[in-house]
């Protein structure tokens, strides 16, 4: 099985000891992200391959891993993914997704310990891949690979778009 390992750099310099995150007893955990907020929980998420489903576990400053959780209503098959933390602490999760279509990208938030519906972000009728985000003034600034329905070349574009705050 492939799983998610997490370790530090401490201040002193020294690594600390692989915790496996994910503990997946039979899946394969690929394309993990993580993020730490400004009180120092630090949030790791990942996709389960054969269980066609994401999953996220949370640590507390001098606290254990919690037990693995899904990210909920996640009804095809996710991929790439990105995650950061705005100011007001909310965690900002970005991914690609195919249900039924092509591949699309996706957003949701995690605030005050629940998940906000999701919101296709590339809404076009190509693939759409490799998603990357910031956060600035304005909101969510969001780029992925697009690659046009008709477009045989594998010359695929850049696109961008913002998810006001």
């Amino acid at each position: 099985n492939q799983d998610i390992f997490y370790l530090y750099h401490s201040p002193t310099g020294t690594w600390s000891e692989p915790v496996n995150v994910s503990r997946s007893p039979s899946w394969y955990s690929w394309v993990p992200s993580v993020a730490v907020n400004l009180e120092g929980l630090v949030f790791v998420n990942w996709v389960e391959r054969g269980e066609r489903a994401m999953y996220y576990t949370t640590k507390e400053p001098g606290g254990d891993w919690s037990i693995p959780d899904s990210v909920p209503n996640i009804p095809g098959y996710p991929w790439t993914n990105c995650i950061h933390f705005d100011d007001q602490g909310n965690l900002h999760l970005v991914w690609e997704e195919n249900r039924d279509a092509p591949y699309e990208i996706y957003h949701k938030t995690f605030k005050n310990n629940f998940w906000t519906k999701e919101e296709n972000v590339s809404q076009t009728t190509g693939e759409s891949f490799a998603p990357d985000f910031a956060i600035g003034p304005e909101g969510l600034y969001v780029v992925w690979s697009e690659k046009e329905e008709t477009d045989t070349s594998y010359n695929w574009e850049i696109y961008f778009d913002v998810i006001p705050k």
